[in-house]
């Protein structure tokens, strides 16, 4: 816990944009509760980013309840899955001590199954802003069906 927090302390300070992420991380967390929020996490850049961001701001929560370990995490496995990929996916899972749900098949598929039987609200994605799907899109919008374009 001790080099989370000293990642927090150091993206608080320095780096402006990695304080809002934490600071917007916090809003999600405050409004939706940790226990009812996930992590989608399949081994690439921008979910690894996010994955280091939620640790960083985690770690400065006072509610000693919470634990990393204890985060939904989430992995919708692609049939053609790269196995780089999936080793690191597993492999992060294993260092952090994180409980992996592997879904496979599709994401919508998935995510239907996934929220039939969980008390997920929010499911926390990596993507840039730069990505031309996304572009305008705004950080945050409370959805009212699976998949709904934010």
């Amino acid at each position: 816990m001790s080099t989370s927090l000293s990642l927090y302390k150091g993206m608080e300070s320095k780096h402006i944009p990695a304080k809002k992420a934490l600071q917007f991380l916090r809003t999600i967390i405050d409004y939706y509760g940790f226990n009812s929020i996930s992590l989608s996490f399949n081994g690439g850049k921008d979910c690894t980013v996010l994955f280091h961001l939620l640790r960083a701001c985690i770690s400065q929560l006072s509610d000693k309840d919470i634990q990393f370990q204890n985060l939904h995490t989430i992995y919708f496995r692609e049939a053609e899955e790269f196995d780089s990929i999936d080793r690191f996916t597993h492999e992060i899972a294993k260092e952090y001590n994180l409980t992996l749900l592997e879904i496979n098949g599709s994401f919508t598929e998935g995510l239907t199954r996934l929220l039939a039987n969980a008390p997920i609200q929010a499911i926390l994605m990596g993507q840039r802003s730069t990505l031309v799907d996304f572009r305008n899109k705004g950080k945050f919008k409370m959805g009212t069906s699976i998949c709904e374009p934010v």
